[in-house]
C-alpha cells in the first residue's frame, strides 16, 4: 500500500500492557491479551495481527486512535496463517479509558464477539467510528452498554458477519447513520431494552431494528421514513412521562412495525401503549402495524387523556382488536377496529 503497514518486518508484542504515549507504524503481532493504559496511535496502513483468543482492553486513561486513510486503512486481523471468523477475541473499551478512542478508515476482521461484541463499550465509555469495516466477525460486531456513548458513527459496513450487527441502548440510535452490509444473513441492530429519555430522530439505518420492551420518556422519538421495527416476542413499547412517538413514513417509504420472528404470525408481540402522561403529538403516519395483539388492550392502547393521530396507517394480521383505551384517536385515511369498551 506504499506506507507503514506494507513492511515485511513484523514487530511481536508479548507484553501484557502498554503505558505512556505510543505510536505504531508498521506490522505488529499481539501474542497475549493486552491492556492499553495510555494513548496508542496507529498510523495509516498499520496492521495489527492478533493471536487466537486474545482480547485488547483499553482502560485507565488509555485510548486507541486508529488513524487510517482511504488509501491506507489501519487493519486489525487474525494472526492465523489461514484466518477465519472468530480467530481472536475483541476490543474492550472501559469507562476508565480516555473518551477519544477512534477507529478511522479501519478494517476489523476475524474477531469473535461472543456475548459482548468484537468492539465492546462499557457504561460511561465512548467510541468513535468513521469509515470502519467489520469483516468475517463471529457473533455480534458491536455492543454498547446502557450508558455507553458513540461520539461519531459514519460509513460503517459489515461483511460476512454471522450474528447481530450491533446491540445498543435506544439513546445511541440517534447517533448512528445508515450502515452497509455485504453477504450478511439477517442483518439487524438490536436495542437493549432500556428507557429512551429525551428527544431524538432515529434514521432509517438500512437494516431493521429489533425492539424489546422499551419505554419512551421526556421527549419525542421520531422514526424516519423507510424504517423497519421488528418487535421481539411479548414486546411492549410504552410512551409516558412527557414522551411521544412519531412515525414519519411516506407513501413510498412507509414505516413498518412487525414481528422479529423468522416465521411471523399474529400475536408474536404485544402492543404500543400511549399513556395519559404522554404528549399529545403521538403520530403514526404512513405506517404498517402487523403481527401484534393483546386480547385486553389491542395493538395500540390509547389511555384516557392520551392522544394519537393515525394518518394513512394500516393495521393488519394482528391477533386482536386494533385500538383500545378511552383516549382520543384522530384518524385520516386509516381504518381500524376499536376494542370493545
Amino acid at each position: 500500500m506504499g506506507c507503514g503497514g506494507s513492511s515485511a518486518v513484523t514487530i511481536v508484542i508479548t507484553e501484557s500492557e502498554l503505558s505512556g504515549t505510543v505510536m505504531w507504524n508498521g506490522t505488529y503481532e499481539i501474542r497475549n491479551s493486552l491492556t492499553i493504559r495510555g494513548p496508542l496511535t496507529l498510523a495509516p496502513c498499520t496492521r495489527v495481527r492478533v493471536a487466537a483468543d486474545v482480547t485488547i482492553s483499553v482502560r485507565d486513561r488509555g485510548s486507541i486512535r486508529a488513524l487510517g486513510t482511504a488509501a491506507c486503512p489501519v487493519q486489525f486481523e487474525s494472526a492465523n496463517p489461514t484466518p477465519s471468523a472468530g480467530d481472536w477475541g475483541r476490543i474492550d473499551i472501559y469507562s476508565s479509558a480516555s473518551n477519544d478512542t477512534l477507529f478511522q478508515h479501519t478494517r476489523i476482521s476475524h474477531g469473535n464477539g461472543g456475548t459482548y461484541g468484537v468492539v465492546w463499550v462499557e457504561d460511561r465509555a465512548t467510541v468513535g467510528m468513521d469509515n470502519v469495516r467489520f469483516v468475517q466477525s463471529r457473533n455480534r460486531s458491536i455492543q454498547v452498554e446502557a450508558e455507553g456513548r458513540v461520539s461519531t458513527f459514519a460509513n460503517v459496513s459489515f461483511e460476512s458477519v454471522d450474528g447481530e450487527l450491533m446491540k445498543v441502548p435506544p439513546v445511541v440510535i440517534a447517533s448512528l447513520s445508515p450502515v452497509t452490509t455485504v453477504t450478511t444473513t439477517n442483518p439487524r441492530i438490536v436495542l437493549d431494552g432500556s428507557t429512551m429519555t429525551g428527544a431524538a430522530m432515529w434514521r432509517n439505518l438500512g437494516v431493521s431494528l429489533e425492539i424489546p420492551t422499551t419505554a419512551i420518556e421526556a421527549g419525542a422519538v421520531e422514526i424516519a421514513a423507510g424504517s423497519v421495527l421488528r418487535m421481539l416476542p411479548e414486546a411492549v413499547i410504552t410512551v409516558r412521562n412527557r414522551g411521544a412517538l412519531r412515525m414519519l413514513g411516506t407513501a413510498t417509504q412507509p414505516v413498518v412495525i412487525e414481528s422479529a420472528k423468522a416465521t411471523q404470525a399474529p400475536g408474536d408481540w404485544r402492543r404500543i401503549d400511549f399513556t395519559s402522561t404522554s404528549e399529545s403529538t403521538n403520530l403514526l403516519r404512513n405506517t404498517t402495524v402487523r403481527h401484534g395483539g393483546d386480547s385486553t388492550y389491542g395493538v395500540l392502547w390509547v389511555d384516557t387523556g392520551a392522544t394519537l393521530a393515525l394518518e394513512s396507517t394500516t393495521l393488519s394480521m394482528n391477533s386482536s382488536c386494533d385500538v383500545g383505551g378511552e383516549g382520543t384517536v384522530n384518524m385520516t385515511t386509516s381504518m381500524f377496529m376499536r376494542c370493545a369498551r
